[in-house]
């Protein structure tokens, strides 16, 4: 890795005159870096074995970003005022093969059977063949992974097709260039006024424009949704509340329309990723009061002049949007950059491709490439449909919080003080990722999907009899037309709710699988019947994805902390004692760097149609932290008793720290 950063900075201070005085700062960082990994073909990834080749692809970039700063400070009387202004131009350069290059995968959610091979009743399953039956809630899928490694299977074929803004095809291994550039203004009022000597009230104003970053030749792309011969400009948002929608009146999933990819933002005279918000103003407000009783129960109490009660508050928006711009254009700008693998649950064990070398992705797996131009659509049907992928949701808003604070401090005898204080920030509109293409939460006949699911979840898991299982409305008037018929499992003739219930137990822990045998076609084990014989198909799943994860502005978070400080000096040494009782809640512990998905730590919202499942502890809590650290003046140099030693400084100090902390499980 080469790293080749530079910065560069001037200033001018003006004297206007005795009270008044301008600041103008200008600064250039540029970093840039340069990491040449060894690989440079397609590859097969292991399940369970370390990589015998290096997976590590190219990656270059370099980023400028220009500060310009002012500040001016006019003293008047008992007010400072302050008013500035802080621009920022910056510039992503980026150039990168990490998405230029097919690989196969040994993953078991691509296989059939339930995507498993332990307890599937079929090739490598040990019961099939006189072998106890594997432990599946312990080591199921340790068991499938080991095995396909063991007989190296290849399921899984992700094919990536790379095109210029024209259509026109890049050749499999081209770097991907990329440049984005977009500006930050900020503006500022304030105002401190020493309204007494006992009281300074602090005020002021804010205001932030955050551009959203474009690609300066106009190779980038947005959603837009399909009607006949056109697609328009369209939300992420409004594709979430038309399924939200079918699923309250007893919809499908399918009628909330398709949706496709057109080229967008300021380059191409098009709306940009997102709406920078135009009224982002921060209001900031600061009390410092000492009071000064003259006397009596107060003055025992708070002193005279030593005690300092102080509160605020402040609105504050926060800088976002290249992370998940870089990490939209690489892996989710579907036309530019279209990533398509065959199906999920698609591919008998028997019949899988098996390993032949470590660059050699079979090519039967792959889907073939999509045809160029736009406005790119995504498949409904047939080679690369129901595709795993990622989007940006353009109705994205600035994260903002709300800051509280509240501190007593007082000075106590021997040169002792203490300061309590109370901190709060209460964050809106954060940016989590959640799949706009869950299968809805289809309401039928007053009973949704998930209540209805949960009751066979639970039968399930306490192994209840497939033929013990009464019929349960909401079952029977969904999939009424599996009644009587055999769908597979090797139980022979059952009910619709008894058809379902045996999914469901074959799928035990992941029952989304089970959902999805009963709404694509072909997908049952008994394949001639089911979605699109007997009854709709993609009631609950959308036809194009299987998955749409999306960045979007609905997370939110919440933080309390009680922090208590105790200050003690004994002559030449100055101890501190500090303690912090926080709790920080989220719905997703997400940042903007993690990816896809969150692959880093699985923060993802879960249940799109119920984000609030997921509100708890943050990742990052520490529930409770001490830590204290003292300075000791030692008694060498000028003045003391002692001479400094001819290789140290005149003054010497020590300054040991420790902490403890704990965090929240």
């Amino acid at each position: 890795m080469l790293t080749n950063n530079k910065g560069f900075a001037a200033g001018y201070t003006w004297l206007i005159r005795n009270d008044m005085v301008n600041g103008l700062r200008y600064g250039l960082t540029r970093q840039g870096v340069d990491s040449a990994g060894a690989a440079d073909q397609a590859i097969i990834y292991f399940g369970l074995l370390a990589q015998p080749t290096s997976a590590k692809y190219s990656t270059s970039f370099i980023i400028p970003v220009q500060n310009l700063v002012d500040n001016l400070s006019w003293t008047k009387h008992d007010h400072n005022f302050s008013f500035g202004a802080d621009v920022r131009f910056i510039d992503d350069q980026r150039s990168s093969n990490a998405q230029s290059f097919l690989d196969g995968q040994m993953n078991q959610g691509w296989l059939t059977r339930s995507s498993t091979i332990a307890n599937s009743n079929g090739p490598f399953d040990p019961e099939v063949y006189g072998y106890p039956a594997v432990d599946f809630a312990n080591y199921g899928n340790e068991y499938n992974s080991a095995l396909m490694n063991i007989v190296v299977t290849i399921s899984e074929g992700d094919a990536v097709y790379n095109y210029t803004k024209t259509g026109s095809t890049l050749a499999v291994g081209a770097p991907l260039k990329r440049e984005y550039r977009w500006n930050e203004y900020e503006f500022y009022a304030q105002d401190t006024w020493r309204a007494s000597k006992a009281l300074t009230l602090t005020y002021g104003l804010r205001y932030s424009y955050l551009q959203a970053p474009a690609e300066t030749s106009g190779t980038q792309v947005g959603t837009c949704q399909v009607s006949g011969n056109s697609c328009n400009p369209y939300l992420l948002q409004q594709y979430v509340d038309s399924s939200a929608a079918q699923a309250a009146s007893g919809g499908a999933a399918n009628n909330a329309g398709e949706v496709g990819f057109n080229l967008n933002g300021r380059y191409n005279n098009a709306p940009d990723f997102w709406t920078p918000d135009k009224h982002d103003l921060a209001p900031r407000l600061a009390i410092a009061f000492s009071p000064a009783p003259a006397g009596g129960f107060w003055q025992k109490i708070f002193g005279y002049q030593q005690s300092s009660i102080r509160t605020g508050y402040s609105l504050v928006y926060d800088h976002f949007g290249a992370a998940i711009v870089q990490n939209f254009d690489t892996t989710g700008s579907y036309g530019l950059s279209s990533h398509l693998s065959n199906a999920p649950g698609s591919v008998p064990i028997e019949d899988a491709p098996r390993f032949t070398s470590i660059n050699a992705v079979p090519q039967s797996l792959l889907p073939s490439a999509p045809a160029g131009g736009f406005p790119a659509i995504p498949a409904a049907t047939g080679n690369g449909s129901f595709a795993i992928s990622w989007g940006l949701d353009s109705a994205i808003k600035t994260p903002y919080s709300h800051l509280f604070d509240l501190s007593i401090s007082r000075q106590l005898p021997n040169g002792a003080s203490l300061e309590v204080s109370w901190v709060g920030r209460y964050a809106h509109h954060l940016l989590a990722q959640e799949d706009v293409a869950m299968p809805i939460n289809l309401t039928v006949g007053g009973t949704t999907y998930f209540t209805a699911a949960a009751q066979l979840a639970k039968m399930a898991r306490a192994n209840v009899p497939v033929t013990s299982v009464a019929a349960v409305p909401y079952w029977e008037q969904q999939f009424g037309a599996l009644g009587g018929q055999d769908i597979g499992m090797g139980y022979g003739p059952l009910t619709a709710t008894q058809n379902v219930y045996a999914l469901f137990l074959s799928n035990l822990y992941n029952e989304t699988y089970a959902l999805y045998q009963l709404d694509t076609p072909g997908s049952l084990p008994n394949s001639n019947i089911g979605a699109a014989v007997d009854y709709p198909a993609f009631r609950y799943y959308h036809d194009q994805y299987s998955a749409l994860y999306a960045w979007r502005s609905v997370g939110y978070s919440n933080f309390n902390a009680l922090e208590v400080v105790y200050r003690q000096h004994f002559g030449g040494l100055q101890t501190d004692f500090n303690y912090t009782y926080g709790k920080s809640l989220d719905i997703t512990s997400q940042a903007e760097r993690l990816g896809n998905s969150a692959g880093t730590n699985y923060a993802q919202i879960m249940n799109t149609w119920d984000p609030r499942q997921l509100y708890g502890p943050s990742d990052f809590d520490v529930r409770h932290q001490l830590n204290s650290n003292f300075v000791l003046n030692l008694p060498f140099g000028k003045g003391k008793k002692l001479p400094a030693p001819a290789t140290t400084k005149a003054r010497q100090t020590l300054v040991p720290r420790h902490t403890l902390y704990s965090h929240a499980i």
